[in-house]
């Protein structure tokens, strides 16, 4: 099978933490040079992929944003997936009754009701101020809720929320338990790309790190999961490769596109 469109996470894939891998650069380089599609899809914001897309060379192109919930080309959305203010309101309240700390992505702005110090570690990751609110319940247009609290919170979270009705939930780091709308995935978006290029599934590889990659692993025709994903995320891929810091990326470029 001849592929020729890439999905790929950014964090613990493309990225080993914060840090852009050189390998992965070239490996990146030698993609285009190939004439593959690159699709970049992350659960970040388009504030922090961008600048991230730009060093890879990608930012003229597709990036899904927020777990699938934004979808641009060129800057431009195409795409959108919010959560009703039902659904805001309803994860809202849950987080409170859990004591989760919380903060919503609501038309490109930060939203939080406490300043507390998971809010400031997480809004020290972008370039957004943060507008802190006394209830989170009344934003409209909201992206994206994510919990920030401890692993062993997150995983007891997730575990609460994972099956909750129209919404997509999952965790992409160990530290955040993410909320997104049923309609707004990776696999949802990473799907919508490829038919707008006129390329199939089946000639799709994405590759992914964490939950909120199990989507779109599991819509392409070659599903990779990196070697640091949770053992649920690679028993639904076809493929594992070496973890983010060994240079899992470029293995799967090398098997997968034949770049050197």
């Amino acid at each position: 099978m001849k592929y020729r469109l890439l999905a790929t996470d950014l964090d613990g894939t493309a990225l080993d933490g914060l840090n852009l891998n050189k390998a992965v650069a070239d490996a990146i380089g030698q993609l285009k040079n190939k004439q593959v599609k690159i699709v970049v899809a992350t659960g970040r914001p388009l504030c922090t992929a961008l600048p991230v897309a730009r060093t890879l060379g990608l930012a003229e192109g597709y990036i899904v944003t927020f777990n699938g919930a934004e979808v641009y080309f060129n800057e431009r959305l195409l795409y959108s997936a919010m959560l009703s203010r039902k659904k805001l309101e309803f994860i809202v309240r849950q987080g409170r009754k859990l004591n989760a700390s919380q903060v919503v992505w609501a038309n490109g702005m930060l939203y939080a009701e406490q300043r507390n110090e998971q809010t400031l570690a997480y809004q020290a990751r972008t370039p957004v101020q943060c507008n802190f609110v006394q209830d989170l319940t009344v934003l409209e247009g909201a992206s994206k809720i994510l919990w920030n609290n401890s692993e062993e919170e997150i995983k007891r979270f997730f575990a609460v929320m994972r099956e909750t009705e129209g919404v997509n939930c999952h965790p992409s780091h160990p530290l955040f338990l993410e909320f997104v709308d049923e309609k707004a995935s990776k696999g949802r978006a990473v799907s919508l790309v490829a038919e707008k290029l006129g390329i199939t599934s089946a000639e799709t590889v994405a590759i992914g790190d964490s939950f909120n990659d199990l989507s779109m692993i599991r819509c392409a025709g070659a599903g990779v999961a990196m070697g640091n994903a949770p053992d649920e995320v690679k028993a639904a891929a076809l493929d594992v490769v070496a973890d983010a810091c060994n240079d899992g990326f470029v293995q799967m470029a090398r098997k997968y596109f034949h770049v050197i």
